[in-house]
Order: C-alpha cells, then structure tokens, then sequence
C-alpha cells in the first residue's frame, strides 16, 4: 500500500471489521471510520480511493454504519452484564460493605465507619436459599462478626465472639468470665458507665448468667458493653446465621448534624448537601481510620 497526499492506495487488500485493523495503514481522520463502520470493502489493486467514495461503499454493503453500531451496541450490552455478575459473585461469595450505625461497638468501630466482610472464610451462603459453600474455618473467640439478628433475619448486626458451643457464660458485675475464668478484655471492651446494676433485676447488662452456650452457637458481646444489645438481652447466635467477618475500615465519616437533609425526590436537596459535604469534606474524614484493620 502506498500513500499520496490524503489518497489510499491498496495493493489486494481486503478490509474487514473481523480483521485487526493494523493490517492497513490509514492517514488522518480515514482511521476512525474505517475500522467502525466498514463492513467489507475489497480494494482492488492500486485503486485510489478518497473520503467520498469508501463512506458511499461503507453505506452500500452489507448494510453499512447502521448494523454496525448495532454490533457495537451489543458487544457493550455484554460487558455491561458481565460485569454486573462479577460485582455480584464479589459480593455473594468473596466481600461485603456494612456501615456502622450505632456506638455499641466503640471504639473498635464507630458511628460513620464503612468496613468491609470477608464472607469467605465462614462459607458464603447462595443467595435465597440456606445452602453455604464449605468454610474455610469457623468463627473464633475474638472475632468480630457480622450476623443476620435472630430476631429479624433482614438486620444485618455486628459484634465480638466472647464464647462459642459449649463454653459457660457468666458476667459478674461487668466482669466477664468464660468457663469459670476472668477474661481480659481491656484491648477492646469500654464501659462508659460506672453505675453496676445489680443481679437479680431485669436488666441483665452488669450481671449475667452463669449459662452454657449451645452446640452450633456464639455468644457476643459489643465492645461497648455498657451500651450494647446483644447475646445478654435477647440469647445466642446460630452458626448458620454469621455471614462474615469483619476485615477492615474503608472508610469514615464523622456524623454532622449540621449537614442538610436530603430528600430524594426533591433535587435540590440532593445538590445543597452534596455541595456541603464536599466543602467540609477535609474536617468530617477520619483520615487516620482509613484501611484500618478491624481486630
């Protein structure tokens, strides 16, 4: 193929969508339509082909630009779809976002973290159905786990594993002992209240037990023990209702009162508050929580 100015010549060179279009070189602006929307152009030897003609033959074979762009619109259909399922098999089977809205795991997590759970490890269960994929280990004592709440499987809750089937449970004036021993909890376990209430009461928060935990169950504790709904007040969680363990904070977002309200059908709002927190976004980050892993 030889070039004269903005004129192709080709020597015996048939041009198809199906053929890497390397194959011919192409000067100036020809590259970007030649390779869209031809369909099958046969060049004879040494013919001289300007602008005018190749788009009137793109037009006139095999139905030109039209079918062309359709095909286009196809092969885009599909990446758009495989990579919807790949989104949804990360999510199904590998990790899962959760936020945080509520203090009853501080200060491991707090209110505006976004964290990220591995559900692999536990087995991740298929979607509408309570088949789960082998585990690669069961949950431990210390263990922060996320768990669909026994009382309303559609919540999703998170906590620390403090004892599983089988071990006894006893809190003793805010103390917690596991099999009759006291248990150090001073790396994670806060109490904001100095008050004790004491047993025999309703309030099972300070003195709890001594019960033992079932085959198959987990007893858990929020680490914010003074302010925390969990195994104490409403029992044991069932293995085949932990989804996932806790890995890392992505992301964390100080709560603003200030900030404006958002109501979705009214675009304005949606503007007024994106515009806010873009302003105040260097103050509400809590930059050194970023990636922080979750012990």
């Amino acid at each position: 193929m030889r070039t004269h100015g903005k004129e192709l010549v080709f020597r015996s060179l048939i041009i198809d969508n199906n053929q890497s279009f390397e194959t011919c070189l192409v000067m100036g602006r020809y590259k970007c339509w030649l390779q869209e929307d031809l369909d099958c152009v046969r060049v004879t030897p040494t013919m001289k082909i300007d602008d005018t003609n190749l788009r009137a033959k793109a037009i006139t074979t095999r139905g030109g630009p039209v079918r062309s762009k359709l095909r286009r619109g196809l092969r885009y259909l599909r990446l758009v779809i495989v990579a919807v399922i790949l989104a949804l098999l990360i999510k199904v089977v590998l990790v899962e976002a959760y936020n945080i809205p509520s203090e009853s795991m501080q200060n491991t997590l707090l209110v505006g973290d976004f964290l990220l759970a591995d559900k692999l490890t536990y087995g991740p269960r298929i979607p509408f159905t309570d088949f789960r994929l082998p585990a690669l280990r069961d949950p431990q004592v210390g263990d922060v786990v996320v768990f669909r709440f026994p009382d309303n499987p559609q919540k999703n809750f998170i906590k620390r594993v403090v004892a599983r089937g089988g071990d006894e449970v006893h809190v003793l004036d805010k103390v917690l002992y596991i099999n009759g021993k006291p248990i150090d909890e001073s790396r994670y376990a806060i109490h904001s209240d100095a008050t004790i209430i004491p047993a025999g009461t309703t309030q099972p928060r300070d003195n709890f037990g001594p019960i033992k935990i079932p085959n198959g169950h987990y007893f858990v504790l929020g680490d914010n023990r003074d302010n925390s709904s969990d195994s104490r007040f409403w029992g044991t969680v069932p293995r085949n209702m932990i989804s996932g363990k806790a890995l890392m904070v992505h992301w964390s977002w100080k709560p603003d009162s200030s900030a404006p309200r958002v109501t979705w059908w009214n675009p304005i709002s949606i503007l007024g508050a994106a515009a806010y927190n873009i302003y105040h976004l260097p103050e509400r980050v809590r930059w050194s929580r970023l990636f922080h892993s979750i012990n």
